[in-house]
């Protein structure tokens, strides 16, 4: 989500699109000149499994439309 920090976006993304580990979402920040440990990375992708279950709960708490050419159905 947007609303996440960046480096917690970041970590979230690696793991998740990228496949990489706690330990090596740790070794690339270390390249950056960033020290973080894997508990942080824990942390991090928490929180982004948090805000990407708020956005599925906002997202499935929207109205449906009775039209169904406004959603696009044919």
């Amino acid at each position: 989500s947007e609303s996440l920090p960046a480096r917690c976006r970041t970590a979230f993304r690696w793991v998740l699109w990228e496949g990489l580990s706690p330990q090596a979402v740790v070794a690339r920040f270390a390249k950056e000149g960033i020290e973080i440990g894997e508990r942080q990375v824990s942390r991090y992708l928490a929180r982004g499994c948090e805000a990407c279950r708020r956005a599925l709960d906002a997202y499935e708490d929207r109205p449906i439309y009775q039209d169904q050419q406004k959603e696009g159905v044919k």
